[in-house]
């Protein structure tokens, strides 16, 4: 399970930021820029991947200033199951003793989390 927090996707985004920046500073930047009317490859890539992380951003709502989780659709029951054992709800390896319709329970919760999609991966994030 990639492990992702909105923390990350904010230092990422300064980490983008930052390149972009000294990609812009070179003068092969500037001399491709005159030539073609466009960023170079790689600036075009900072920007593309710094919106991605904007337009997340705007679909949660400001990124907040305690980290909320990214869960991979893929580990929605995972992560059900883990937070339900550390609530008390059930026990550690409940599941391997009973049948629970993990495929319910994950539809049923659905409608707490918001789906988005980063670097071709979707994720849930908890609407808060």
């Amino acid at each position: 399970m990639r492990q992702l927090t909105t923390d990350d996707l904010i230092e990422r985004r300064n980490e983008l930021r930052a390149k972009l920046e000294k990609e812009r500073s070179t003068q092969e930047y500037k001399d491709y820029e005159i030539r073609y009317s466009e960023p170079t490859g790689d600036a075009m890539y900072y920007e593309y991947n710094i919106e991605e992380i904007d337009n997340i951003e705007n679909e949660i709502g400001k990124f907040p200033d305690i980290a909320y989780q990214l869960i991979p659709v893929s580990d929605f029951a995972d992560y059900l199951e883990g937070m339900f054992v550390d609530a008390g709800i059930i026990s550690k390896g409940a599941s391997n003793i009973i049948v629970i319709d993990w495929e319910s329970t994950c539809e049923k919760h659905e409608d707490d989390y918001t789906m988005i999609e980063y670097e071709g991966e979707n994720y849930y994030v908890r609407n808060y």
